[in-house]
């Protein structure tokens, strides 16, 4: 996987989605893509995922990126995926950024969780206006 994450970055995208048991049908039909982009991931309001450059900082964040970005597809298929700006946005944030920390184990992205737990307390200011 270190290799892939220098010289074939969209391969290091699959390899991280199948550690984590995504299968690979359910990525190509999100399109989990790498993108040239200054940004961990994003996922849009039609379920599609880009992976940026920032999520290749390690093994471990391009595994908890990729982990975060499924959950929003999970709530787009589930017909639960929020505008941004929205209640159900902040509260989409904080599910995705919870699996984060709940599965810190799997990932060892450990120096990710109080990057996770400022979010969360974040979106749930925002809830909270």
């Amino acid at each position: 996987m270190v290799k892939l994450l220098q010289k074939d970055r969209q391969g290091a995208v699959y390899e991280a989605g199948k550690y984590l048991g995504i299968t690979e049908d359910h990525m190509i039909e999100h399109e989990f893509k790498y993108v040239n982009k200054t940004l961990y991931g994003d996922t849009s309001q039609a379920g599609k995922v880009r992976i940026g450059a920032d999520a290749f900082k390690s093994i471990e964040a391009l595994i908890s990126t990729v982990g975060h970005e499924n959950i929003h597809t999970i709530q787009y298929q589930e017909g639960k995926l929020g505008y941004p700006g929205t209640s159900l946005y902040y509260q989409n944030q904080i599910e995705a950024h919870q699996w984060e920390i709940n599965n810190v184990d799997l990932t060892g992205f450990t120096r990710g969780v109080q990057e996770n737990l400022n979010f969360i307390e974040y979106y749930n200011s925002q809830l909270n206006k």
